[in-house]
């Protein structure tokens, strides 16, 4: 499950990309603005109900298919994570809980504005998220330098609509590199019947 500090970065994502005002979002959720700015800078932690009401705002009431997929994810001992069509995290499983997770240390090599060599992978991701048809599956090989040390980040995507939202399920590893790795993304999609239809591209 999303932590509170996961919320707060979410909501001060959302409020700028709608280009709301602190004061408009603390209406909605029923709470002064300085209590919004006290979250959005880390000051202070929203309290559970706050939390309910922050996730309507963001993400909309919970369905069923949507909640059951964020509590497997949350229970799983599978390194997965959730991601909404923002990008924002849904839920991690049990392994990326920990402060020292593989996650909370490469974490960083996933986000385009620290890791810009990314940013080709994250345009495609972005527009099958906008409109998804079917199921997508996403294979990335992500080489990153970490310290001294070379590094490969596989991320196995899984993109499809739930309850009409867009959602990516995704499965990470993170491992040394064992020689010269590329930048790259197969790209699979199934077709009304089942077939795949798979297609590879890699960036030097």
């Amino acid at each position: 499950m999303s932590t509170p500090q996961d919320i707060c970065t979410a909501l001060r994502a959302y409020r700028i990309q709608a280009r709301l005002r602190q004061q408009t979002v603390a209406d909605a959720l029923g709470v002064a603005q300085s209590q919004v700015s006290r979250w959005e800078s880390g000051r202070d932690t929203p309290r559970p109900h706050n939390i309910a009401a922050i996730e309507r705002l963001l993400w909309g009431p919970d369905n069923e298919p949507l909640a059951a997929l964020r509590q497997f994810v949350s229970n799983s001992q599978q390194n997965l994570v959730l991601f909404d069509s923002g990008f924002r995290l849904l839920a991690r499983a049990r392994p990326f809980m920990e402060q020292s997770s593989p996650l909370a240390r490469f974490g960083w090599v996933l986000d385009p504005r620290a890791n810009p060599a990314i940013a080709p992978v994250h345009r495609r991701y972005r527009e099958l998220m906008e409109s998804p048809r079917g199921t997508i599956s996403l294979a990335l090989v992500i080489p990153f330098v970490d310290g001294n040390e070379r590094w490969i980040a596989r991320v196995q995507n899984t993109i499809y609509a739930v309850s009409g939202a867009a959602v990516c399920l995704a499965e990470l590893a993170f491992e040394p590199a064992a020689g010269e790795a590329h930048l790259s993304m197969e790209e699979t999609r199934l077709d009304p019947v089942g077939q795949p239809t798979a297609s590879l591209t890699r960036w030097s």
